[in-house]
This record gives structure tokens, sequence and C-alpha cells, in this order.
């Protein structure tokens, strides 16, 4: 069970940064697909320089408060874009693929995981996140 869980958190925290295309929020209420892109956009970026700065464990330690706000923020704007897109079944959701900042996203997690202890540690600041995306999506699909 335990590996289990493991492969879901996994499985969640690349849905986190690849779902950043069907995100932005404007303000408190988006008014469309749009928004949730340049929203989603803003938060890689800032996420992207957050984690620009991670040199090491004690880095990581650091910026942790900073980092799980970004990794938070992060889910409420998917789980917005998800509401919007349910409230809004005819609006268009155009996939751009990853753009650039995105690209970099990733390839910073990937530095940080190669780090002693960094995949352990960044899975345990994105875990209150994870819990939260996979508790709304367990609402839904029980509403289906």
């Amino acid at each position: 069970m335990a590996l289990t869980n493991a492969k879901e958190m996994k499985r969640k925290k690349y849905i986190i940064f690849f779902c950043l295309l069907l995100s932005c929020l404007a303000s408190c209420s988006p008014n469309r697909p749009e928004d949730f892109h340049a929203e989603g956009r803003s938060l890689a970026r800032k996420l992207s320089d957050e984690l620009k700065t991670i040199e090491s464990i004690d880095d990581l330690e650091k910026n942790q408060a900073e980092l799980k706000k970004s990794f938070n923020q992060l889910v409420d704007l998917m789980i917005e874009a998800r509401k919007y897109q349910l409230a809004h079944p005819d609006a268009e959701w155009i996939d751009n693929g990853a753009d650039e900042k995105q690209e970099e996203l990733i390839d910073q997690l990937r530095t940080i995981y190669a780090l002693p202890g960094g995949r352990e540690k960044i899975e345990d600041l994105q875990r209150e996140a994870l819990l939260k995306l996979d508790a709304f999506e367990n609402a839904m699909n029980m509403k289906s």
C-alpha cells in the first residue's frame, strides 16, 4: 500500500506541473481559459525563480515556507481551473504545450531531486498541496 501511495503522490506531483497549461487565476474569479493559462505561467515562473536559488538541502530548508506556499498556489489554481471548466463546458481550452519556463521548472526540480535527500524534501513540501488536490479529485469523482 505504501508503494501505491508513493506512486500516486509521484503521479500527482507531475500532474501539478503539467496541468499548469490549464491554469490561471485572474484575481479572485478568472474570466476565461486564457486567464488560467496566464496565471499558471506566472506561478511557474515564480516557482522557477525560487528554485534557482536552491543549491543544497540547507537552501531547500531555508526556503521551505515559500516553496510550500507556491505548491499550494499551483494546486489552488488547478482546482479553480477545473471548477471553471465544469461550470463552462463550452469554453475552449487550448493546449499550447509546455513553454520555456515550465521546462526550466521541471529541469530545476530534477536538479533538486539529484541532491541527497532532495526528492524526499520536495515531496514533503508538496504533500499538503497534493492531498488537497486528491481530496478535490475524489469529491469530483463522487459527484460523477
